[in-house]
């Protein structure tokens, strides 16, 4: 039998993930749809013939739901969360999920007391690729760890206001200061640089950052640098990671290995939000949270740099973990 899965947020992660559920293979029912939206929410619901709500409380309360993909902007996290958790409803979660660390514990606590399966939708550490990325460096020492994130300036909304998306860094770089932490190991300390003020002067309420930069101590001794910048006139994501002779460059698309004057491209085997939503799947299905490769608390971890490296921007100090 599929798991009966409902969708809060028909947003563009939302629908990411509501069109990733429908090519690929998760044996899974989406059967409703909510959003406060409600001709959003009956686009995204029509293809699956789903409900539609318009509240988190009345799809709770009316739905008979297995799961649950939360993909809410970060300043509306915690209560729906919360509430299918305590409802036995196991989640999968867009990240970041909240706007600060404190109210992500809280959230974590909630979800733990539980015991549902939470999965945080972290595609990247699901790639083929990241796979074989770990396997190189099974028996090396890495050293530098070097991200960034290039787009053109958002469209005026939640994401360019800061006490809505929380800053650049959780907008944009979630992902790579996760990945960024797979590879580089636990974060000892962080400091943050930013510039602003050049996207404000032709997009309307923009205030947070043009660009920001996370340099990054982990406690291996390792170093690393995530960039986050909406000023570009192209998109890129790229995820460099060397140790010694051997560089390792991630994209959504490929792995790349240079090694001794020698470059070598794979192609990875399928979409990482495809093979993280089928893991969340079996993992609901057997019980076993350990086929989760991103849980709640790891999660917060990674949110705790972003938090830094912006607390670190402002007062000019590095921020330890």
């Amino acid at each position: 039998m599929p798991i009966r899965i409902g969708l809060i947020g028909a947003g563009r992660a939302g629908r990411a993930h509501l069109e990733s559920f429908s090519a690929s293979n998760a044996d899974v029912q989406v059967v409703a749809v909510c959003d406060n939206d409600r001709a959003r929410a009956e686009a995204a619901a029509k293809p699956f013939g789903a409900g539609v709500h318009l509240h988190y409380r009345t799809l709770l309360e009316s739905e008979r739901l297995d799961a649950l993909a939360v993909c809410l902007p970060p300043f509306a996290r915690g209560e729906p969360e919360s509430a299918a958790a305590r409802a036995g409803i196991h989640l999968l979660l867009e990240p970041p999920v909240a706007l600060s660390v404190e109210r992500a514990r809280q959230i974590q606590k909630e979800i733990e007391k539980s015991g549902v399966v939470a999965s945080v939708a972290h595609p990247w550490r699901y790639l083929s690729g990241t796979d074989t990325a770990r396997e190189l460096l099974k028996d090396r020492r890495v050293a530098l760890v070097r991200g960034w994130r290039l787009v053109p300036a958002p469209e005026p909304g939640w994401r360019t206001k800061r006490e809505s998306c929380g800053g650049q860094l959780l907008l944009e770089a979630t992902h790579l200061l996760d990945l960024a932490r797979c590879f580089g190991g636990d974060v000892a300390s962080v400091y943050g640089i930013q510039f602003q003020g050049m996207v404000a002067a032709r997009v309307p309420n923009y205030d947070i950052e043009d660009v920001s930069v996370a340099a990054i101590r982990f406690r291996s001794g390792a170093v690393g640098e995530v960039i986050a910048a909406d000023v570009a006139p192209r998109e890129e994501t790229l995820l460099s990671i060397i140790a010694g002779d051997l560089e390792i460059r991630l994209t959504a698309e490929s792995l790349e290995t240079i090694e001794a004057g020698r470059r070598i491209v794979v192609r990875h085997a399928e979409p990482g939000l495809a093979a993280c939503q089928r893991a969340f799947v079996e993992a609901v299905k057997s019980g076993d949270p350990k086929l989760v490769r991103s849980s709640y608390a790891d999660a917060v971890q990674s949110l705790a740099v972003a938090v830094a490296a912006n607390e670190s921007a402002q007062t000019g100090k590095v921020v330890s973990l």
